[in-house]
């Protein structure tokens, strides 16, 4: 077979059998390819095949030598004249069979049977049924879908409501959400009455809508329950119930209910103390960057509790968190720093990590920094310095720096000379169980007078009246393990 140019078309070149089955077969492939009208002289039989605009190709039977012969196109006219269509329709009426029927390929798409080629006694169609029940399918597809989406666009209405400060909006929109079982706005609205935020403030109607939403799966509900659980907030306190709901929150990657259990686990709290499940927790956390997590690990590590004891590690997550602004973590890398522990020894980085956590309020860092001032360790010798630094951390209750402070009180080092500052600051220290300040309060009252020992007791009671009142303001003094100080 070989194609013939018709009006003005480009058509393929093409090559195959010579009956007319492989004919219409190359004739349906070359339509495929882009030519409008293709015209296949199939010389075997005398005839040609038509491709017109459409899928189908039908047969032109012309006879051998008509009129065109001479132009050596094998006596095919184009078009073909309506007796020719005439005489093929008819020819094809009589060589349809009368029995059976022609497998029909369906397709449930037009697009499915382009590219395909109609196999031996096979018609290709449309199975308009079977498209139809996939549109009846798909309808309420689409509804849900509708909906969704008018939904996310309420939601969406009252964060914006909410954000702004209009508060009655807020909670229109996401109490008819939530009432519609919406855990997102469940969530939203259980936050509102925890914080009276445009109504009343109700704990008890807050974990009502808090359980809601946890119980559809909301991980930020299930750990805000578990924490009503532990504060006994709205709810009887029940550590156990605090520790179903935040393990709910952090089997599904919440990091802070991941931190928070871990935590304990550490402590022994609603469950029983294990420190292995401790660390599995810390590290989920830690990993995806949670500050107090990493410093508590750090501390594992150092500690040995619950893993084997790596000074490098530690410090590695000791480095972590005081690079996110962790006080403890800060301390406790300078720590390491100072003792040379998992990192060379490097007495500036250990005065710079001291310092760090020094101005954030940690007791030990103030106390281990003002006795780099007193020995000039990694710092030029400064007594003023020494008392200032010592002074804070006597101020938070730790023995060591009330004992220290009344010892530069005694000296006169970096104060004026003070026996009555100096015994007051040793009381203190002794009711905590220092020996050496215990000592030294007995040898200074041997020296002093009823009344001056009077002065000084008074002074004692004064500053841990306001020892006691401050140490609720520690740093760190709940979420982190702070390392013991070095004396």
């Amino acid at each position: 077979c070989e194609t013939v140019k018709a009006h003005g078309l480009h058509g393929v070149q093409l090559r195959g059998g010579n009956d007319k089955r492989s004919a219409l077969k190359m004739c349906y492939a070359a339509h495929t390819k882009g030519s409008a009208a293709l015209l296949l002289v199939v010389r075997a039989f005398g005839g040609a095949l038509r491709c017109g605009g459409g899928f189908a190709c039908g047969v032109a039977h012309l006879a051998p030598g008509a009129a065109g012969a001479e132009r050596g196109d094998g006596g095919v006219h184009w078009p073909p004249s309506q007796a020719a269509v005439r005489r093929r329709n008819a020819r094809d009426r009589r060589r349809r069979p009368t029995t059976g029927r022609i497998p029909v390929t369906m397709c449930l798409k037009s697009r499915d049977c382009l590219g395909r080629l109609p196999q031996d006694g096979e018609r290709i169609g449309i199975d308009r049924k079977a498209t139809m029940r996939r549109i009846v399918s798909v309808i309420p597809l689409l509804a849900a879908i509708g909906a969704s989406l008018s939904v996310a666009a309420d939601l969406a209405n009252g964060t914006e409501a909410y954000e702004r400060g209009d508060y009655a909006t807020a909670l229109r929109e996401f109490r008819t959400l939530a009432e519609q079982g919406n855990a997102a706005a469940q969530y939203k609205l259980a936050g509102m009455y925890a914080a009276g935020e445009g109504i009343a403030e109700d704990d008890r109607e807050a974990v009502s809508w808090y359980r809601k939403a946890a119980e559809r799966g909301h991980a930020e509900a299930q750990f805000d329950l578990g924490a009503k659980y532990a504060l006994g907030e709205g709810v009887p306190k029940d550590d156990r119930q605090a520790v179903f709901w935040v393990r709910k929150a952090a089997e599904q990657g919440h990091t802070t209910a991941q931190f928070d259990l871990g935590l304990m686990y550490a402590n022994g709290e609603g469950v029983a103390a294990d420190d292995r499940q401790a660390v599995l927790w810390y590290s989920k956390a830690a990993e995806r960057g949670h500050a107090d997590a990493q410093s508590n690990l750090g501390v594992m590590y150092a500690l040995g509790k619950g893993i084997p004891e790596d000074d490098r590690q530690a410090v590695l997550w000791y480095r972590k968190a005081a690079e996110q602004g962790v006080a403890a973590a800060q301390s406790n890398l300078a720590l390491m720093y100072a003792l040379g522990e998992g990192v060379a020894a490097d007495d500036a980085q250990a005065l710079f990590w001291y310092r760090k956590a020094a101005e954030q309020g940690v007791a030990a860092a103030q106390f281990n920094l003002g006795t780099r001032y007193v020995v000039g360790e990694g710092v030029q010798e400064d007594a003023g310095q020494a008392v200032f630094w010592l002074g804070k951390a006597a101020e938070q209750g730790l023995a060591e720096a009330q004992f220290a402070v009344g010892f530069m009180h005694a000296l006169g080092e970096g104060v004026p000379e003070d026996e009555v500052r100096a015994y007051a600051w040793f009381n203190l220290a002794a009711a905590s169980g220092h020996e050496d300040a215990e000592q030294g309060r007995t040898r200074l009252r041997q020296g002093m007078t009823s009344a001056q020992i009077a002065e000084a007791e008074k002074l004692s009671r004064q500053l841990g009246t306001r020892i006691t009142a401050g140490r609720g303001k520690l740093v760190g003094s709940s979420s982190t393990i702070p390392t013991e100080p070095v004396p």
